[in-house]
């Protein structure tokens, strides 16, 4: 039997910092979990968060680009071979 994806879900997250992030003012580091489901019953999570004045990407850009990628996973197979089809910003490849 093949693994199939069969859920993805994004959650924003909010976390304080003690310090601020390198070349800002910035105390809080705002991103996103994504856990992703198998139909056998595993699951993964990982984070996307560009970092702000650093990434290519905003935050908000890496969020719609894992909505997208969120709704076309479901069904297909887990492998790296189908993200490397997909352009995506580096945040949301990671």
């Amino acid at each position: 039997m093949t693994m199939v994806i069969a859920s993805c879900e994004i959650d924003q997250y909010d976390a304080p910092l003690t310090k601020a992030l390198p070349r800002t003012t910035e105390r809080k580091r705002t991103g996103f979990y994504v856990t992703i489901r198998c139909d056998e019953g595993s699951e993964s999570t990982g984070e996307i968060a560009p970092l702000p004045d650093f990434s290519s990407e905003t935050l908000d850009q890496a969020l719609q680009q894992s909505i997208s990628l969120a709704k076309m996973l479901p069904g297909q197979r887990p492998s790296l071979s189908l993200l490397d089809e997909l352009s995506l910003f580096s945040s949301v490849r990671c």
